[in-house]
């Protein structure tokens, strides 16, 4: 009975398959008839008490409802004080009353200028609504924020700060032409730019090409600070870190002040170096040959502090890679096998940095098959794949992660490359001693290249193939040969030759 019992428990869990209730219950009833436990069971189902309710519940009931009450009341107060300041709220002048009402605004997490009224006007209603609006909007030209490096904890924004770009950000959403600001403003709208939350405000860009000389004095103080800030532990995530990823206009402004410190001092934080790299060589801020030649001086004075010889090595790659090839492999010849380890495995990581999907410039290497595969025969000599970490669970990934997958990356940026080079670069390295672990894979590579080449070239070498796979059938890889007797681009592309 009790195996009855609880398959009677489960087929009243049991959905009626079209919806119907009432047809269930029905159901039901009929399995039960004439069966007594069954019976039982289901009118205890039909027929359950009412849940009793905790000894306290009443007096939860009365809690809760006397919190509502008093938010109430103070909502209603917040109200007719609000009332009361209102032409000082929409002036600007009355601070408090504005930060207040910023924060009972709808807000975005991305930037401290995204808020809206709707919820002011929710629960204040229109008139205190747009005189928040129209505060905002005033207060920014009042008050003259503190940059980042003038403030004694950089990881604190003052509420003045957030005030005024949320101002801003509402006076260029209404309308605001950046050549109607004067001077002045164009200043002050810079250096409320400068404390922006993650990036620097769409804004910018439009005031630093109707004001580029008021933009520059106002940013320059603050990019030379953060590169030359001590390498201290401390991050510096303000000017110099916004602007790679800042508007073309924006980065060439600033671009020269970044050239001129750079080239008058190295910067003591390695990431402001690779920030600051990013900008000069994005911008073409310097000649190439005297930037290859600065990144050649500084680079050879760092072998021994291998993630900043790395950045710069990385950096002199974008510019001159035959140049820097060179120097690499005669570097990694003359030091001990760890420091060649060391260095490579930087080189490695710092690649990867620039390969994300968040890198602030294009990595030529990527295009150009003689540079991957002499890299790709300098990387797996050290980085060792038999000293492959493999990783159990979630992990954080560190430079030896990064070398890992660099290591497969760089074979699949040459395998990408459109041409025959890139054929004859991978059946080359298949045939490398130091990557014969993976020589199946580089040869599959290569037949894949040879492949998209030939849908690359036209439908006319489909049909060549085709004609080819109907005359040979199974043997058509045995007959590939015949290709060359014919067109010299089929030869090129299926035999990876040159005519």
């Amino acid at each position: 009975m009790r195996e009855r019992l609880l398959a009677f428990d489960a087929l009243s869990s049991t959905p009626d398959p079209d919806g119907d209730q009432a047809n269930h219950l029905e159901f039901l009833r009929e399995v039960a008839d004439g069966i007594p436990e069954l019976a039982r069971r289901l009118d205890r189902m039909l027929n359950r008490p009412a849940p009793l309710s905790h000894p306290r519940s009443r007096g939860w009931d009365l809690e809760r409802r006397a919190r509502e009450l008093a938010r109430e009341r103070q909502e209603a107060r917040n109200r007719a004080d609000l009332e009361k300041c209102i032409d000082q709220i929409r002036d600007g002048t009355h601070f408090n009353a504005l930060w207040f009402l910023y924060h009972n605004a709808g807000r975005g997490h991305m930037s401290y200028g995204d808020a809206t009224a709707a919820s002011i006007e929710e629960r204040y209603g229109v008139e205190i609504a747009e005189a928040a609006v129209a505060g905002w909007r005033a207060f920014w030209r009042t008050y003259d924020p503190p940059m980042p490096q003038e403030r004694e904890t950089r990881n604190s924004t003052p509420r003045g700060v957030i005030i005024g770009l949320v101002g801003l950000d509402l006076d260029f959403a209404h309308g605001l032409e950046a050549a109607a600001l004067d001077r002045e403003e164009a200043r002050l709208a810079a250096r409320y730019a400068s404390c922006g939350l993650n990036s620097f405000p769409g804004w910018l860009a439009a005031i630093a090409e109707a004001h580029p000389d008021v933009i520059a004095a106002a940013l320059c103080p603050s990019v030379v600070t953060d590169m030359i800030h001590a390498d201290d532990g401390t991050l510096v995530n303000d000017v110099l870190a916004k602007l790679p990823r800042a508007d073309d206009v924006v980065r060439a402004v600033l671009s020269p002040c970044v050239t001129e410190q750079l080239c008058a001092e190295e910067p003591p934080m390695v990431r402001a170096l690779a920030y600051a790299l990013d900008i000069v060589i994005a911008e073409g801020a310097v000649a190439v040959e005297d930037c290859a030649e600065l990144a050649r001086e500084r680079r050879s004075r760092a072998i021994a502090a291998e993630e900043r010889f790395a950045t710069w090595w990385e950096g002199w790659l974008s510019m001159e890679s035959a140049g820097a090839l060179d120097f690499l492999e005669n570097v990694v010849a003359e030091v001990t096998p760890e420091q060649a380890y060391q260095l490579v495995l930087q080189v490695c990581h710092r690649i990867h940095e620039c390969s994300e999907t968040y890198a602030t410039r294009p990595l030529p290497a990527r295009h150009q098959p003689e540079v991957l595969k002499r890299l790709i025969k300098l990387v797996y000599e050290h980085i060792k794949l038999d000293d492959d970490i493999d990783h159990e669970g979630v992990f954080s990934p560190g430079p030896r992660d990064h070398a890992q997958r660099i290591q497969s990356q760089l074979i699949s940026w040459l395998a990408e490359v459109l041409g025959t080079e890139a054929v004859q670069s991978l059946r080359e390295l298949a045939e490398d001693p130091r990557l014969a672990p993976i020589r199946d894979w580089l040869l599959h590579r290569a037949d894949q290249r040879l492949v998209a080449n030939a849908a690359e070239s036209g439908p006319e070498i489909v049909t060549v193939l085709t004609d080819l796979c109907r005359a040979h059938g199974t043997n058509t890889h045995s007959n590939l040969g015949e290709l060359a007797k014919g067109d010299k681009m089929v030869k090129i592309l299926f035999l990876g030759q040159t005519p």
